[in-house]
């Protein structure tokens, strides 16, 4: 006997248990091995995708992100925001003369770059965990009864890509400081630092919509909604803070740099 198209409609969907799958690495190990167990982890962002439900605690994934995000933002800052230095041709450093000293600058840069990591963290998180609460249900073998702290956990531990991605972030800063002036015209080496540049926020995106799936209950469909939103947020409040990256602008207007032409 078949079931009825109005019992096929109403009847839940299905979640894969995650009874089965690994802990987190800072988790399931003593903490010094644990952490670096976990950055390995988040390049493997299906294998781990369950790990979030597998806890209810979130005190070991916000020291792990306490210990990754903070010096990789204030790092991302340098680059972009300070005023004295300019970085480019090879990884050159070149100081500006009358723009005052490079070390309270270089500070600030950074705490520039802390800021607006933070702001999109704070963005990404909290628009994560409510969406995942709003669209997701609990799989079986969760550990938690709450769907936003499973995200919370998630957003968490793999928090340390924020810093990385971007036009302000650290890998856009690197492959910037690290280009050489020569190959400017080199449309295959412009590609290739543009997948490089690419690549966190792919890494990202990824982990995140898996950890919706997996640890969250979310459907495949609706898990690209559950992820883009709070990305796309995070652009947002970005470019009210700082504009749109080509000239000063948002915000902290008053905080960044005026762009110095490249010399002929």
């Amino acid at each position: 006997m078949h079931d009825s198209p109005e019992d096929t409609e109403d009847a839940p969907r299905e979640v894969a248990s995650v009874e089965d799958d690994p802990e987190l690495g800072i988790e399931r190990h003593g903490f010094a091995r644990g952490f670096f167990r976990s950055l390995r982890e988040s390049f493997h962002p299906i294998l781990t995708a369950g790990a979030y439900a597998r806890g209810d605690t979130l005190g070991r994934p916000l020291v792990f992100a306490v210990l990754t995000l903070v010096p990789l933002a204030l790092a991302s800052g340098v680059v972009p925001f300070t005023h004295t230095l300019t970085f480019g041709d090879g990884f050159g450093v070149n100081v500006i003369e009358g723009r005052g000293p490079v070390g309270p600058d270089v500070v600030r840069a950074a705490g520039i770059g802390l800021l607006l990591v933070f702001v999109r963290f704070l963005a990404v998180s909290l628009a994560f965990a409510s969406l995942c609460k709003a669209f997701g249900q609990l799989p079986p073998g969760a550990q938690s009864e709450s769907l936003s702290r499973i995200a919370w956990r998630a957003s968490l531990m793999r928090a340390h890509w924020l810093p990385l991605q971007g036009a302000t972030g650290l890998v856009a800063g690197l492959v910037a400081w690290g280009m050489p002036r020569a190959a400017t015209g080199n449309v295959a080496l412009l590609l290739v630092a543009l997948l490089v540049v690419a690549s966190p926020l792919v890494m990202h995106f990824v982990t995140l919509r898996h950890a919706a799936i997996r640890s969250c209950g979310v459907s495949r469909l609706a898990s690209l909604a559950v992820v883009l939103v709070p990305f796309v947020l995070a652009g947002v409040l970005e470019h009210i803070l700082i504009g749109d990256g080509y000239e000063p602008g948002g915000l902290l207007r008053d905080w960044l740099p005026v762009p110095t032409p490249a010399p002929e």
